[in-house]
């Protein structure tokens, strides 16, 4: 079971991407959590979800939803303010003594991340973010550098944070626990489409859930599991339209294909 907290009713889209990869994917129930407006979205799109807090083997966070101001004083919209708390709930679950799960961290949540977290906590964000977190932690360093130098920097956010980080690009590199280090480029430039993150959250989040206890048990296995939705998502986007331009939802659509291939060995 995933819970998922993603987007807002400005940007529903976000938690619909990620909820139809995580159920493209083979999860067995996502659980959604997020303003009524786009629960009803979500569940308009993809039946299977439930609309419910309830128990989690992994969380996903983050889709759709803006950073935390740097000023407190900034007005927020008040779903906003809702679902930046739901993160913070679930990154707690990430680091509780007791009921830890694992969590992939996208987008506006990655502005919430605690000083410190385990490498079962897996950051997904493009260069222009990691940009952002690593300023935040007192690195002078801008998203064009980043790009320069991906692994470098990957591995600096790692040492910094604790967490596994996956840089995503043109070559998406991944760095955990015990130096577990992998280099994905099997994505087309295609896949460089609004929505394409959000789908890949979904399907980490499923792959987080499906083997949880081994992740709590082993953390670098979060980072080869990790390459493997990177894998995965590439894959998925030659599928859904080889050799031309791609969307975010077809991509998700065209991951049970891919997964029942790689399990053909084909």
């Amino acid at each position: 079971m995933l819970g998922l907290v993603a987007g807002t009713s400005e940007f529903p889209g976000a938690a619909v991407l990620a909820a139809t990869a995580a159920v493209r994917a083979g999860v067995g129930m996502v659980r959604y959590v997020g303003p009524d407006a786009v629960a009803h979205a979500v569940v308009g799109a993809r039946p299977e979800v439930v609309p419910a807090r309830g128990r989690v083997q992994a969380w996903a966070v983050g889709p759709g939803l803006p950073a935390a101001a740097p000023d407190a004083d900034a007005p927020v919209e008040p779903d906003v303010l809702a679902q930046h708390h739901e993160v913070r709930v679930a990154l707690a679950a990430a680091t509780a003594d007791e009921g830890r799960v694992p969590v992939v961290v996208d987008a506006g949540a990655l502005s919430l991340l605690p000083a410190r977290v385990p490498p079962t906590v897996v950051l997904t964000p493009h260069a222009g973010e990691l940009a952002t977190l690593l300023r935040s932690r007192g690195q002078q360093v801008e998203r064009a550098v980043v790009e320069a130098a991906p692994l470098e920097h990957a591995r600096l956010a790692h040492d910094l944070t604790g967490a596994t980080v996956l840089l995503k690009g043109g070559v998406t590199v991944v760095v955990g626990a015990s130096g577990a280090l992998y280099a994905q480029a099997e994505a087309p430039a295609w896949l460089a489409t609004a929505g394409a993150g959000d789908v890949l959250t979904g399907l980490l989040g499923t792959l987080l859930a499906a083997r949880a206890d081994e992740v709590l048990r082993a953390p670098s296995l979060a980072a080869a599991l990790a390459a493997a939705a990177a894998s995965v998502h590439g894959l998925a986007a030659h599928a859904a339209n080889p050799g031309g331009p791609v969307n975010a939802l077809a991509v998700a659509d065209a991951v049970p294909g891919v997964v029942a291939g790689l399990l053909r060995g084909v």
